[in-house]
């Protein structure tokens, strides 16, 4: 049995991995925290797991050392606190966007903060099963992408690698209520919310730069957030696509007279964040290799 912890178990985020966690027949769950439902039953907060685990929320000063520990915690915290989260585990997957690109200047620029711990980034090895599989199998450091970064990769990269796509792409990203994670607000009031689209980041979303990396293309997109009943994200991808015909494949001219690519994909993840404008100052390599089973692509 892989013996696992979840750290900041008590949001959206948190409680899918408990599901995930609680279900699988070669994982035992020893341990989640919550600073503020420290010593509150885990099924009294998410009563999706009434009868999976009998575990309360403990204090993060009670974790020991485990096989696998999950990061939901909030992005800046974490990577202040990796060092301390990399000596409690043998294997660590983080959920956060911290350790997500491999650039200091690209993260800056995109959560306005400088990175505080540098040494680390490109040490961990995307959670990208598609494209990652051999890797993840031996990975000690994993960082997963965000639900909208996931579904533009997936649906984006078999384009790229083919040499289907120019230069330009447009990703019109849509994600559930649940992407503004759990945190009070009246903009996520159910009034406000329910039945209503808001495009909440116009431009320069911070999944945006996850998808540059992956695929090594520039990226512009643009996130909305409520209005169906999404669980996790859906993105479509528009560019102008290369004028070379293949087997299977159609183009019809848009008003330009330029063939279009359309491409989209879905992605069950978790929560959606926003950004700001980047320098682009680092070089984006390409990801790895096979399409993706999840990826569906048609033009238009």
């Amino acid at each position: 049995m892989t013996r696992v912890a979840v750290v900041g178990a008590a949001g959206y985020i948190g409680g899918e991995l408990l599901r995930i966690l609680t279900t699988h027949p070669e994982v035992e769950l020893a341990a989640a925290t919550s600073r503020r439902l420290r010593g509150r039953q885990i099924d009294g907060v998410h009563p999706n797991l009434r009868g999976r685990t009998r575990l309360a929320f403990c204090a993060e000063d009670r974790l020991d050392h485990y096989d696998v520990l999950f990061l939901a915690t909030p992005h800046r915290e974490t990577m202040r606190r990796m060092p301390e989260f990399l000596g409690r585990a043998d294997t660590i997957i983080d959920l956060s966007g911290d350790f997500r690109l491999r650039c200091a200047d690209t993260y800056e620029d995109y959560y306005g903060v400088p990175h505080e711990a540098t040494a680390l980034l490109g040490t961990f090895v995307p959670g990208v099963p598609e494209f990652h599989r051999e890797r993840l199998r031996t990975a000690d450091r994993v960082s997963v992408p965000g639900c909208m970064a996931n579904a533009g990769i997936l649906a984006l990269t078999p384009l790229a690698e083919a040499g289907l796509i120019r230069d330009e792409i447009t990703v019109d990203a849509r994600t559930g209520s649940s992407g503004a994670g759990a945190t009070a607000g009246s903009e996520n009031l159910h009034a406000e919310r329910s039945g209503a689209l808001r495009v909440f980041a116009p431009t320069r979303h911070r999944h945006e730069a996850e998808i540059s990396q992956a695929t090594g293309l520039p990226v512009r997109m643009t996130a909305t957030g409520g209005g169906g009943r999404t669980r996790g994200a859906a993105a479509v991808q528009g560019t102008p696509r290369r004028r070379r015909r293949r087997a299977g494949t159609s183009a019809r001219p848009t008003g330009s007279g330029t063939p279009t690519s359309r491409s989209s994909a879905w992605s069950p993840s978790g929560a959606a964040c926003t950004g700001s404008r980047t320098r682009r100052s680092c070089p984006v390599p390409t990801s790895a290799t096979s399409a993706s089973p999840w990826t569906r692509s048609r033009t238009a």
